[in-house]
This record gives structure tokens, C-alpha cells and sequence, in this order.
């Protein structure tokens, strides 16, 4: 009789997605992966429907027929064909919470454990951090040959906040030698060797090749195709960022197990150095005893010119950086370091920076003329997305990226791809991409009742092609090109050549590709 019962659930269920999901059901343009393939979402809806209503019927219909046989009665015996499709909703549960949700057990307060994972740390350094149950400082042998570890140091350990189970280590090499592959293990962690390469020196010559995207927020499925695609590029990749929103809550444990899974970004921050900036939820929290930006500043201590110091006024200090990699210069900035004063006075979360931040931000590219200059944070200057363009933030930084001849700008924040070529009569002008495409899910931008005029009339957006009136929208002249999908950026240096491509991450191909000479 529960079977019964199970599959009439299922029965209406199966009636209630279309209604649920309404809006989704409708659209035509927004996807999502299924299983390692990009479908769209009102195709996934749909198979979800026919299996649900399948499985209800059948089972009910067997189940029912089963209780009024005479074999029930004497025998106590049903057909097998519930237990097949109760077998069957099993096994799409396990390969769901699998292929999802493969951290959902963080949440639970389990031990976790977590990396190794680096970061550039000042000129010829390296920080290499790593998480586990272990209470006391853990030794890293390092050196350059696998037979001689002859170096070590001992971890700085701190407690976590997300449980009284874990702890955080972590070790800053010093003088290590550029453009050098260096080799390291952790005894008391696990029995691997890893490995990691320094970044040459400006006038080495050596190229440069990096990712970088927005907007993870607990998507595992999205983040592990991402990733996968990385791997699988033959160019490889020098260092890899994340323009923000790594996690949905900076106080939830399941999706820090997401980011730093072994399928996600713990497959490659071993040994490719892991280079973020706080998105605006890394501030956010289900619990409201949690302190501001908590757990994002244990994990990745990067070497903040601020030195940890916050100024009057300010809800925390300054998670903005830069370092070199060969003749590229990136400067990581926080959006976040004069939040107060954007909650204060009304403005959206992000638009303001801190005069400190900002007078820095414009000494540091006085320091680095002859590189190539690259810029990325979590809020966008331009785009057409949910957020739109920021016009105090290009008030802001505008005149500075121009007086310095900056060459590109990222961001995420908005969940889609989006180029713009901003001041282009300007010497080689700045390119500008929102790129928070990193699974969170992307944004229907065709919905003119909420988006007017600048909405988009398909899942591509080509100005070139002349189809779109985005007039509204402030820096709508400057617009490229743009695609609602999961992708992330690639950018490749080679000498005085930078070429920069967004690649799908469902299948590695190319949506758009830039290319400039300096």
C-alpha cells in the first residue's frame, strides 16, 4: 500500500514541474548541464516530466493490481515491476547527489579535507595552504628534485570556523629561484609529490598563459566540465582566477567541499597557482553571527598591501593584490573594502572602493609600464545583464585604466559572457568582459519586461550584425559581443601579442576570440 502511495506522489509531481517551473518551461535559451551535457532547460524539465510520470504510472498501476490479486492475499506476493521503478528512482538519486551535490556531507559538521592549494605570494615566493583534522603544525619538504626534498618549513596553523573538527595550515616559501620547477610534499597530509612552476621574470620572454571566470556559488556541475576543459587544453595554464562568488554563502561548508573538490578546482590548485578576489557572497551568510568574509580570508592569504589592517569606517581590510607573471601584470581589486559606505548611502554593493584602494591601485600601475595590464574583480564597469553598468564604478577607475593604458578588464557578477572595447580611439583602448559564468546558472536576458530595451532577442547578443538596440544602457557604443552559456576566459601572451578567448565549457569550443598587439 505505501508503494501505492510513493508512485501517486510521483504522479503529481510530475504534474507540478511544468508549474513549478513555469518560467524555465517557456524558455528556450537558458541551459544547464544534465549529466556532462549542456541541454536546455525546459529539454531537462521535459525529461524529467516523462520519467516521473512514467515511473508513477507504471508502478502504481502494478502496485494496485498487485494488492487486488489473489496472490496478494494468500501469498502476500506483488509484482516486481514497483521494486524496479522504486530501483530506478534510486539509482537517478544516487547519480544526482553524485554528480551535483558530491559534498553535501559538509554540512553535517564531518572532518574536512581540502587541498594543497597555492597562490603567488611577492616576488619569488609561494604560499601553499592545506586543510585537515590535524590540530598541530605539519612540516613541507620541498626542493627540485624528487629524490632531494632537502627543504622544508613548518606550517602557520589557524582554526576553522565552519566546524571545531578542521584546521587550516599554510607555508610561504621564500627565495625561490624564477622560472623554476620546484617539488613539494606533506608527510603528515598524504604520500603525494606535487608539483609547481615560479613565474619567470619580466624580460625572460617565457609566455603567459591563464584562465579566468566568476560565479562558481556551489555549482558543481558547471565547474567540473569548466575545469575538465582547462586540463584538457594543450597550452596549459600558468595560474588560474576566480573573479568572485566562489561559494553562495561564505558560512556554508558544502560549497567550500565543492570548490575545492577533487573534480572542481582541487584537481589542478596543487599546482597551478589559484588567484580570487571576494565576490559579494563571500560576505553573505546563513547564520548571523558570522564574521565578514570569515572563512574566504582563512583559506587564501594572499599578500595583501593593506597588511590586514582595516580602516575607520570599513567593514574589513582591503583583499586587493597584484604580482607579476613573466611581462604580465595583474591587479586583483576588492570591491568590497568600502561596503559600509555603499550600505549607508544606498548605492549598489560593490560601487565603491576605498580612497586607499584606489591611490594604490593607481602607484602600482605607475610601477609596471612596460607589461601588459590586466585588471579583474568580481562588480562589472559595463554589461547588459541583471546588474547592468556601474556608472560610479567607471567614474572611478575609468580615468585610471585609461591614464595607465590598461589592457583588459573582467568580472563576473552577471551570469553571462559578455566583450566590450571601451575608448578605443584611445592608444589601443581596453577591453572589458563580464565572464561570471562558472556555474551558478546563467541569466535570461531576453525578458524585455524586466530588462526594456537592452534585453536580447536570442541567446547571442552580435552588435556587429546590427540587430540589438541596447541604446539605453550606458556604454552600449563599446559593445562586442556576448552569449548566455558556461564558459570561462582564456588569455595567452606571447611577446607583444595577447590573444583572448572565451571558451564553452561544455565542449571546449570557442565563442569568440580577441586579438591585440602592444
Amino acid at each position: 500500500m505505501a508503494l501505492s502511495f510513493l508512485f501517486l506522489a510521483l504522479i503529481l509531481l510530475a504534474i507540478l514541474i511544468p508549474v513549478i517551473f513555469f518560467e524555465y518551461v517557456r524558455n528556450n535559451v537558458l541551459t544547464y548541464f544534465f549529466f556532462g551535457l549542456e541541454w536546455r532547460i525546459s529539454t531537462i524539465l521535459l525529461f524529467l516530466f516523462l520519467f516521473c510520470l512514467g515511473i508513477g504510472l507504471v508502478g502504481f498501476k502494478t502496485s494496485i493490481k498487485g494488492i487486488n490479486s489473489p496472490k496478494f492475499e494468500t501469498k502476500m506476493k506483488i509484482p516486481s515491476t514497483p521494486f524496479v521503478c522504486v530501483g530506478l528512482l534510486l539509482i537517478l538519486g544516487i547519480a544526482s547527489t553524485s554528480y551535483y551535490v558530491p559534498s553535501l556531507g559538509a554540512n553535517s559538521g564531518l572532518s574536512q579535507k581540502y587541498g594543497p592549494y597555492l597562490g603567488f605570494h611577492g616576488d619569488n615566493e609561494m604560499i601553499i595552504a592545506w586543510d585537515s583534522s590535524l590540530s598541530e603544525p605539519a612540516l613541507l619538504v620541498y626542493g627540485t628534485e624528487p629524490e632531494h626534498l632537502d627543504l622544508d618549513q613548518e606550517s602557520t596553523v589557524e582554526p576553522w570556523s565552519l566546524n571545531d573538527k578542521n584546521f587550516h595550515h599554510y607555508v610561504i616559501l621564500t627565495n625561490l629561484t624564477p622560472n623554476s620547477e620546484y617539488l613539494y610534499k606533506i608527510p603528515l597530509f598524504n604520500k603525494e609529490i606535487y608539483h609547481f612552476k615560479t613565474a619567470p621574470l619580466p624580460d625572460s620572454g617565457e609566455p603567459t598563459v591563464f584562465t579566468i571566470v566568476g560565479d562558481i556559488q556551489g555549482g558543481f556541475a558547471g565547474e567540473r566540465e569548466m575545469v575538465s576543459q582547462m586540463v584538457q587544453d594543450p597550452d596549459g595554464m600558468d595560474f588560474t582566477c576566480i573573479a568572485g562568488d566562489l561559494v553562495n554563502g561564505d558560512d556554508v561548508p558544502a560549497h567550500w567541499a565543492t570548490i575545492f573538490h577533487s573534480k572542481g578546482y582541487g584537481r589542478i590548485s596543487a599546482s597551478v597557482p589559484w588567484m580570487n578576489v571576494p565576490g559579494n557572497h563571500e560576505q553573505s551568510c546563513e547564520n548571523e553571527n558570522c564574521g565578514f568574509r570569515e572563512n574566504y580570508k582563512l583559506f587564501f592569504q594572499y599578500k595583501y598591501p593593506s597588511n590586514k589592517v582595516s580602516l575607520p569606517n570599513t567593514p574589513d581590510y582591503g583583499l586587493y593584490y597584484s604580482y607579476n607573471y613573466s611581462n604580465v601584470h595583474m591587479v586583483a581589486l576588492d570591491n568590497f573594502d568600502n561596503n559600509s559606505y555603499s550600505q549607508v548611502n544606498n548605492y549598489p554593493q560593490g560601487s565603491f572602493l576605498t580612497t586607499a584602494q584606489l591611490e594604490w591601485l593607481d602607484q602600482d600601475l605607475t610601477r609596471n609600464t612596460d607589461m601588459w595590464k590586466f585588471v579583474y574583480m568580481h562588480v562589472p564597469m559595463y554589461s547588459t545583464g541583471d546588474y547592468g553598468s556601474n556608472r560610479i564604478l567607471i567614474d572611478q577607475l575609468e580615468p585610471i585604466f585609461e591614464k595607465h593604458h590598461v589592457d583588459a578588464v573582467f568580472y563576473g557578477h552577471d551570469h553571462h559572457f559578455e566583450s566590450f572595447y571601451v575608448n578605443r580611439s584611445s592608444t589601443n583602448g581596453t577591453y572589458h568582459f563580464v565572464v561570471g559564468t562558472g556555474g551558478a546558472g546563467t541569466d535570461d536576458l531576453t525578458d524585455r519586461t524586466e530588462l526594456g530595451d537592452r534585453a536580447w532577442t536570442g541567446k547571442f547578443l552580435n552588435v556587429s550584425e546590427g540587430e540589438y538596440d541596447t541604446t539605453q544602457m550606458y556604454g552600449s557604443e563599446y559593445q562586442l559581443f556576448g552569449e548566455m552559456t558556461y564558459c570561462y576566459m582564456k588569455v595567452k601572451v606571447v611577446g607583444t601579442i595577447a590573444t583572448f578567448s572565451a571558451i564553452r565549457s561544455s565542449d571546449g569550443s570557442s565563442i569568440v576570440e580577441f586579438v591585440i598587439s602592444k
